[in-house]
């Protein structure tokens, strides 16, 4: 993959262009199918002293009808019960990061509140291939193709590939 993390020293980490210690927030998105997953795992590793956030674990609606703003995932409940008090430090977790991936991640309402933002640059053909062989026999097949159009919706719209420090081909 070739991406070089270098490891946290100590308990905390100086955030670049912050005066305080606290856990850095990073955001990993892309379309359903790109990665996220696999590659927040692979830099939780590398990182050393990381928490990960999975954006799939705070549904409201699975089918995310129709719409750019993917209504379904509550970004407003992980920014009041995880971002925002990281980031003003009435919170202070022991893990040096705190990796929030999943599908909207970088929205426009939400990627204020992380220091590190990451696309998976990954095209929504092979995006939709991969999703189709993992949710292979889990019974939601059938929102693929629902999905898949929310998601190109909402990157046209959010454009999070633009809002993002890195870029990862994958």
């Amino acid at each position: 993959m070739g991406l070089s993390i270098p490891r946290p020293y100590g308990r905390g980490i100086t955030v670049p262009g912050l005066n305080q210690q606290r856990a850095a927030l990073i955001a990993i998105d892309g379309f359903g199918g790109a990665g996220k997953t696999t590659i927040a795992e692979k830099l939780a590793e590398l990182l050393g002293s990381a928490r990960i956030v999975h954006m799939d674990d705070h549904l409201i609606d699975k089918t995310i009808n129709n719409t750019p703003e993917l209504l379904g995932f509550d970004r407003a409940g992980i920014a009041s019960t995880i971002l925002k008090p990281i980031s003003s430090k009435e919170v202070a977790p022991e893990e040096d990061f705190i990796i929030i991936e999943g599908i909207s991640a970088l929205h426009q309402d939400f990627r204020a509140n992380f220091d590190y933002g990451i696309w998976i640059g990954t095209s929504i053909d092979e995006s939709v291939k991969r999703a189709v062989l993992r949710d292979s026999g889990r019974g939601n097949e059938h929102l693929r193709d629902m999905w898949a159009k929310n998601d190109l919706a909402y990157f046209e719209v959010h454009r999070p590939d633009l809002a993002a420090h890195i870029v990862i081909k994958n």
